[in-house]
C-alpha cells in the first residue's frame, strides 16, 4: 500500500512539473508569435485542397476562390486572390499558395503571378514547413496598388522547441514587381532617430499576458537602448539587396523569423524579436515616404 501510495504521488507531481512546462512553452510561443487580430485568414493547410499530382509530377490546375468578406471583388481592386498548389520537387511536398485573377491585363496578371511565387521555394528544405503542424496564409493588404501576404508554418517535434517560418511577400500591382521596404521609405539616420527616440512602434496586447500599452513601451524602451548603426542594420534588412541573403539553403533548421509587410495605414515588421509585430503609422513618418499613403 505505502509502495502504491509513492508511485500516485511521483506520477502526480510528473504531471504537475509536465502540465507547467506546457504552459511555460504556450506562453513563450503566444509571447514570440502573437498574431493581430485584425489579419485576414485566408486558408488553412489542414483544409487542404490539393494532394494528387499527375504521373510528370506536375500539378494539377486545381484552384480555389478565397472565401473571406473582407478580401475584395475584382470591381473594387480589380482582381480576385485565389489558391492554387505549390509543388517543391526536391522535398515531395505541396502547400497552398496565393495566385490572383481577373485582371483586365492578362500579361501583367502573369508578372503578377509569377512574382508571387519567386520566392516560395525558400520554404523547402525548412522542417517548420515540411513537417509543419500548422500552416496559414495572411492577406494583410489588398488593393489597386498592393497585396501584401504573409505565409506562416510551425512544427513541434516531441520533447522540442517549436520551429516557425514566416515569408511575407509584397507585390506593386501596377507593376508585378515585388516591393522592398526601400521602394516605400528612405532608410536614413533621420529615419532610424525617429525609430530611436520618437516611441511610434506600436504593438497589439497579447490576451492574457502583456497589455498593448506595456508591450508597445517595451518595444521602444527597447529600441531607445539600440545604437543608430543597429537600427540601420535592421531597416536595411528588408531592402531589395538584403533581404533574401540570409537565407542559408543548406540548412534545414533555419527559421524565417524576420519580415515585413504593408497595411493599411501602417509599416509593420518583426525582427527576430518576441512580443509581436512592431507597427509603425504612415502618419508617424510621412516624412520618410517615396509613394503616397496606402
Amino acid at each position: 500500500m505505502i509502495i502504491t501510495l509513492c508511485v500516485v504521488a511521483v506520477c502526480m507531481l510528473v504531471y504537475a512539473a509536465t502540465k507547467r512546462e506546457y504552459k511555460k512553452e504556450e506562453i513563450a510561443s503566444d509571447t514570440q508569435y502573437a498574431i493581430e487580430e485584425s489579419n485576414v485568414l485566408v486558408s488553412d493547410y489542414e483544409e487542404d485542397i490539393f494532394e494528387e499530382y499527375n504521373s510528370s509530377g506536375e500539378v494539377f490546375e486545381e484552384r480555389s476562390f478565397v472565401e473571406s468578406d473582407k478580401t475584395l471583388e475584382p470591381e473594387e481592386c480589380g482582381y480576385w486572390i485565389i489558391e492554387m498548389p505549390y509543388y517543391l520537387p526536391e522535398d515531395d511536398y505541396s502547400f497552398n499558395c496565393v495566385q490572383v485573377d481577373g485582371m483586365e491585363d492578362e500579361e501583367l496578371q502573369n508578372k503578377v503571378n509569377d512574382s508571387l511565387k519567386k520566392y516560395l521555394y525558400l520554404l523547402g528544405r525548412n522542417n517548420a514547413v515540411l513537417e509543419s503542424t500548422q500552416s496559414e496564409i495572411y492577406v494583410y493588404l489588398q488593393s489597386v496598388k498592393y497585396l501584401s501576404i504573409r505565409y506562416y508554418f510551425d512544427y513541434a517535434p516531441e520533447g522540442k522547441s517549436t520551429m516557425y517560418a514566416d515569408l511575407c511577400i509584397t507585390i506593386d500591382m501596377q507593376t508585378g514587381a515585388e516591393v522592398f521596404l526601400d521602394d516605400l521609405i528612405d532608410i536614413n539616420e533621420d529615419f532610424a532617430l525617429l525609430i530611436k527616440t520618437g516611441g511610434i512602434i506600436k504593438r497589439e496586447a497579447i490576451p492574457n499576458f502583456i497589455t498593448a500599452k506595456e508591450n508597445t513601451r517595451i518595444v521602444n524602451a527597447n529600441y531607445n537602448r539600440t545604437s543608430m548603426d543597429a537600427i540601420l542594420r535592421i531597416f536595411n534588412e528588408f531592402t531589395k539587396e538584403k533581404f533574401y541573403e540570409f537565407i542559408d539553403l543548406e540548412d534545414m533548421y533555419y527559421n524565417l523569423k524576420r519580415y515585413f509587410y504593408m497595411e493599411e495605414g501602417a509599416i509593420c515588421f518583426t525582427y527576430h524579436e518576441g512580443g509581436g509585430i512592431n507597427k509603425i503609422p504612415l502618419n508617424d513618418i510621412e516624412e520618410f515616404l517615396k509613394v503616397p499613403k496606402w
